[in-house]
C-alpha cells in the first residue's frame, strides 16, 4: 500500500514572552482594527496558527495576534514551529500575509454578510466585515469593463425624491468617497463645501450602516458631465 500523503504541523506550546516579533515585519495594525481582532478571539477563541522560526527566534506570521493574546493576558499559546533561514523566513512572512494568493470574495458574500449583520451585528461593527464588500470580485471573472463612451447618454439619478428626517438611533447607509491624490480631495471638498466632523457624520445618536465606496475619479467625472447637480 502507497504510504498516503499528509499535511503535518510541527505544533509546540510556548509562552508568549518567547515571541520574539520580527524587526523588518512590514505589517501595522490600527487600534480599530486591533479591537476587531480581540473581540474574534474571545468569540472564537484561538483557531489560526501562529508561526515561530527555531532557528532566528523570530515570530513568522501572527504578530498581531500574539500582542492581542498578550493583551488579555494569556501566557502561552500553541505555534507552528517552522526551521528556516533568515531569506526564507522574510518569504514566507510575506507569502503569509499575502492576500494575492488566498483568492477573492464572490457576489455571494453579500448575503453572507447580511446573514451576519442581522444575527450578530456587534461583531459585525466591531470586526468591520462591511469593508469585506470591497473585495469582491466582478461576477464575471476576468472581465474588464469597457471604457465609458464619452458621448453615450448617462441616465440622470433621481433627484426630487421625499425627503425623510433622520432618525436617532437607528442605522443608516453611508456613501465613502475615496480620493487618490490630494487635488481630487481638494476639488471635492470646494465643490461640496465640506466640513469636518465628529463622529457620526449623521449627527449624534445616529449609527452608520453599510458603507458604499465610489472612487473620487468617478463623482468627478459625472460631475462634469452634468449628471450631478448642484443642489442648495
Amino acid at each position: 500500500m502507497a504510504k498516503k500523503k499528509k499535511a503535518k504541523l510541527n505544533i509546540v506550546e510556548m509562552r508568549i514572552d518567547q515571541l520574539v516579533p520580527a524587526d523588518y515585519n512590514p505589517r501595522k495594525i490600527s487600534s480599530d482594527a486591533m479591537l476587531g481582532l480581540k473581540h474574534s478571539i474571545k468569540k472564537h477563541g484561538y483557531v489560526e496558527n501562529i508561526i515561530f522560526n527555531k532557528r532566528t527566534g523570530h515570530l513568522v506570521s501572527g504578530h498581531q495576534r500574539v500582542k492581542a493574546l498578550a493583551d488579555e493576558g494569556y501566557e502561552y499559546v500553541d505555534v507552528n514551529v517552522v526551521d528556516l533561514p533568515l531569506e526564507e523566513e522574510k518569504i514566507l512572512n510575506i507569502q503569509m500575509n499575502n492576500h494575492m494568493i488566498e483568492g477573492q470574495f464572490t457576489g455571494d458574500l453579500e448575503s453572507i454578510l447580511e446573514e451576519i449583520k442581522m444575527y450578530d451585528p456587534e461583531t459585525y461593527d466591531t470586526t468591520m466585515m462591511y469593508e469585506l464588500e470591497k473585495n469582491i470580485i466582478d461576477e464575471y471573472e476576468g472581465h474588464e469593463s469597457e471604457p465609458e463612451d464619452e458621448e453615450s447618454e448617462i441616465e440622470k439619478p433621481e433627484m426630487d425624491v421625499e425627503r425623510m428626517p433622520l432618525q436617532p438611533f437607528e442605522s443608516y447607509d453611508a456613501i465613502v468617497v475615496i480620493c487618490e491624490d490630494t487635488q481630487d480631495f481638494k476639488y471635492l471638498i470646494e465643490k461640496f463645501d465640506l466640513k469636518r466632523v465628529n463622529m457620526s457624520p449623521l449627527g449624534e445618536g445616529k449609527k452608520i450602516g453599510q458603507n458604499r465606496v465610489v472612487k473620487a475619479t468617478k463623482v468627478i467625472s459625472l460631475l462634469s458631465k452634468g449628471v450631478v447637480n448642484d443642489h442648495e
